[in-house]
């Protein structure tokens, strides 16, 4: 899962906090897979967009389980201030 395609935002949405959102598929693999999506528009530095993707990518290493089977898109909509407590939160409980 390198891409991102338009059928991915028809998954099934969670909004974690006003302005991320999870979608989430859930796949017959039984490795869980993430993509993080973070616009120019919402991160104007790259340097800070890859930071954001880093976190959340190891938040989700931290917190999952492999074994899971599931596909994650996680998209910014805006940076949060506590976006990081609320995230971890729901990889723990999925």
């Amino acid at each position: 899962m390198k891409k991102i395609r338009k059928d991915m935002f028809l998954w099934s949405k969670t909004s974690i906090v006003k302005g991320l959102d999870v979608h989430f598929q859930k796949n017959d693999d039984s490795v869980s897979k993430i993509i993080v999506l973070v616009p120019k528009r919402v991160v104007a530095l790259a340097v800070e967009r890859n930071n954001l993707r880093r976190r959340v990518k190891e938040m989700f290493r931290k917190n999952i389980s492999r074994s899971h089977g599931g596909n994650f898109l996680v998209k910014f909509n805006s940076v949060p201030a506590s976006f990081d407590v609320e995230l971890e939160k729901y990889f723990r409980n999925v």
